[in-house]
């Protein structure tokens, strides 16, 4: 018998009992740790047809004739046995699938096989990390972690060399263009390093890019800096906000994010619970039209704005995984 479950709207579980247990299925109990997990499609199945993806239920095989036993095996020698499958969105290639799996099994703290591996003995090359969250952890924020060091301690405005001081050294009136990719950590940025005296405009927040315009005015007429916390990926969506400081006679500085694209998706993607992740192909196009700020532009000053991991060791835990 197998019974179902939908878990907040994102995950379908189907647990099956044999017949005579069908009175109760009973979920895993936290003790039972054992765990055989393996993918669903070229691994334990394949397609008859050579067709995927394919609308006929019956348009199956086993991968390898040994499958069936080497999962009893498995179950006999007192594992659970979990099956994934990512059925409702994966339709088309999304790259390399082995680094992928192996990364969901480093999350998950379970050792990877290859199909191949697992069903046949048969080792195959190494794989190998396209991308690392671990490259952007540096001894530094190591430290910092284990001293416990609070974001204000951490970024000090008072000293000169701080990126935040940088940009807030102009004084009252004063646009800041942040320019960077979704994930590239503006916002969070912002919120630690900038949040004292200057005002944050976002056209998202205020619904029109003529909203923002006539927001910044306000703020810069009443003596206020300002922080442009969009993309600003190309020079023409730059040009509004330095075609307003010479206006209105006020100094203009970039910021230009450094994050690397592949560090952004990841950003994006250990956002808070329930927040929309930004569309992959939208990102990819949005990287294209990425254009270094310039002097030229008429930007009084461009202070690049590298990426360091801000927060507790629980929350490193969390962000130090694998997510895209």
């Amino acid at each position: 018998m197998i019974s179902w479950e939908v878990v907040e709207g994102t995950l379908l579980v189907a647990r099956y009992a044999p017949e005579g247990n069908h009175d109760e299925i009973k979920k895993p109990s936290p003790n039972e740790t054992r765990v055989a997990a393996f993918d669903l499609d070229s691994t334990i199945i394949d397609s008859k047809s050579g067709i995927v993806p394919n609308g006929d239920p019956d348009d199956w095989k086993w991968w390898q004739d040994n499958v069936v036993r080497k999962i009893r095996d498995a179950h006999l020698s007192g594992h659970q046995l979990i099956i994934f499958t990512n059925q409702g969105n994966l339709t088309t290639p999304t790259g390399e699938l082995g680094p992928r799996l192996k990364h969901f099994g480093m999350n998950l703290g379970i050792r990877f096989y290859t199909p191949e591996e697992y069903f046949q003995g048969i080792i195959g090359q190494i794989l190998g990390h396209k991308f690392n969250p671990d490259w952007s952890i540096t001894p530094e924020v190591e430290a910092r972690i284990n001293k416990n060091l609070t974001e204000l301690e951490l970024f000090d405005l008072s000293k000169a060399s701080h990126t935040g001081h940088k940009l807030t050294s102009a004084g009252g009136n004063v646009i800041i263009v942040f320019v960077g990719l979704p994930g590239a950590g503006k916002t969070t940025f912002f919120n630690i390093a900038l949040n004292f005296g200057v005002i944050r405009l976002n056209r998202h927040d205020l619904g029109t890019m003529e909203n923002c315009m006539e927001k910044a005015e306000h703020c810069l007429e009443g003596g206020f800096g300002i922080v442009i916390d969009d993309c600003n990926l190309d020079k023409s969506s730059r040009a509004t906000w330095i075609d307003m400081a010479s206006r209105l006679n006020v100094p203009v500085l970039a910021a230009e994010f450094t994050t690397p694209s592949d560090l952004c998706l990841h950003n994006d993607s250990t956002g808070p619970k329930g927040r929309q992740i930004f569309p992959r192909t939208k990102f990819r196009e949005l990287e294209k039209q990425l254009e270094a700020p310039t002097i030229e532009e008429g930007f009084s000053e461009i202070v690049k704005v590298d990426f360091e991991w801000v927060g507790t060791r629980t929350e490193l835990d969390i962000w130090r995984r694998y997510w895209i």
